[in-house]
């Protein structure tokens, strides 16, 4: 018997785009009125005009109504709503529940939890020498894209509504919404499949009000502006009951990473939010290889080699970004590291603003290229750690003492001598 998430998934994707069977007189004026606001919001001198005109040319130039005349159902949805709580918002720590009338508009209830949301994100204090005396914990744009997405995406054949949770600490924010992923989509190949909405006619009337962007850039919209201010990327996982859910933050803004990519000038390749993503992975590591960019960016190693190759192209005061780890066998996959001058520029900064810097921890660097590449030697960690080969050995021998790496041969001798991992099951980084 199939699941209910396998229905769902197959159910019609063209829902938003059929016949409400109502008609323009079930559209509050609150939701109009809201419209209105948006369009005004935007700055666009086109969606301003659009906003002075009558309800009856708004709804129309919006394209609320299908061939038959009426509403389709997701304008209906959205300017009049369905009779049910569509999202609910809960905020923990401040013990602060959210659960909007049923009568409200979608627009209405997705409203009411945005600024809910904008409202209680914390400020989280930067270090002294830092311009902004504090600085919202969570991106405001990453957290509306979280909370839109998680209606505009969603499955409107199930009655439950959308559950938006925002922690205290750190403003991390998590968001469920009834339905599974669709058309292929999934938690391992969700940064970078072409967008494929599942409630178009939805994301069409929502557009021109500032709320999402057609082209489907959400999601990289949330990894660029979590990533840039130095947090984690967003998850994503189906969750039980064929929901998913995505979660953000957890972990302060890290102005230190904001200035360094600025003082990189924000190359334009990083306007690719995968690239972005590598970088933070070279930074938090100190490395990074083909097969460790496919797991990063979600894509096969035969294209995350050409974003690999993007982000080495990317220059820093006429010298490179990235540069060769020495002592990888001429048999193995190159790996890359952080060229001196841009190391040490980060080290700097880091420690004039007093601020624990990304991939310091040099056993931890150590460990995560043994565990994934599943070999050692002094000349490699020497290279990734900008230390000298000497300077690696107790690093190594402090790992082969925990039971992480073992001799690759018993005389310890010899050209090529390295070590290797000592249980590859446990492999991973």
């Amino acid at each position: 018997m199939a699941s209910v998430g396998s229905r769902r998934k197959r159910a019609k994707l063209n829902w938003s785009g059929q016949s409400s069977g109502a008609g323009e007189e079930l559209v509050r004026p609150e939701a109009l009125q809201l419209t209105r606001k948006y369009l005004r919001e935007t700055g666009n001198e086109t969606a301003r005009g659009l906003a002075s005109s009558s309800d009856a040319e708004l709804l129309q130039r919006l394209g609320a109504f299908g061939d038959d005349g009426l509403l389709t159902n997701a304008a209906r949805l959205l300017f009049a709503g369905n009779g049910h709580s569509v999202i609910e918002y809960r905020f923990r720590g401040g013990h602060k529940e959210l659960r909007p009338d049923g009568e409200l508009s979608a627009l209405e209830q997705l409203t009411l939890v945005l600024d809910a949301v904008r409202d209680n994100n914390p400020e989280v204090q930067m270090p002294d020498r830092v311009e902004e005396r504090t600085v919202p914990a969570l991106s405001e744009l990453a957290a509306r894209e979280a909370v839109v997405n998680g209606v505009v995406h969603r499955d409107w054949v199930a009655t439950h509504a959308t559950e938006v949770e925002q922690e205290h600490r750190f403003g991390a924010l998590r968001v469920r919404s009834p339905g599974g992923f669709v058309r292929g989509f999934g938690e391992y190949n969700i940064f970078s499949r072409s967008p494929f909405p599942r409630n178009p006619e939805l994301m069409k009337l929502l557009e021109p009000l500032g709320l999402v962007e057609n082209r489907g850039a959400g999601v990289g919209r949330m990894v660029t502006e979590l990533i840039g201010n130095g947090q984690p990327a967003p998850t994503f996982r189906e969750v039980e009951d064929s929901s998913v859910e995505v979660l953000l933050g957890g972990r302060p803004p890290d102005p230190a990473w904001r200035f360094w990519i600025t003082e990189l000038g924000w190359p334009r390749e990083l306007e690719d939010h995968r690239l972005l993503l590598l970088l933070r992975r070279v930074a938090d590591h100190r490395w990074i290889d083909v097969r460790t960019a496919a797991r990063i960016t979600h894509t096969p190693e035969l294209l995350a080699g050409p974003l690999l190759k993007r982000l080495r192209t990317i220059e820093v005061s006429g010298g490179p970004l990235l540069v060769p780890v020495t002592g990888v066998p001429p048999e193995s996959p190159e790996v890359w590291t952080l060229s001196q001058p841009v190391r040490e520029g980060m080290t700097e900064l880091y420690d004039r603003l007093k601020l624990a810097m990304p991939g310091r921890d040099r056993q931890t660097v150590a460990r995560s290229y043994v565990q994934s590449r599943g070999r050692l030697s002094t000349t490699e960690l020497g290279s990734i750690l900008g230390i000298s080969a000497a300077g690696a050995i107790p690093l190594i021998q402090k790992l082969e003492r925990t039971g992480v790496v073992q001799p690759a041969w018993a005389h310890r001798k010899g050209r090529g001598f390295h070590y290797v991992l000592k249980d590859p099951v446990s492999g991973g980084g």
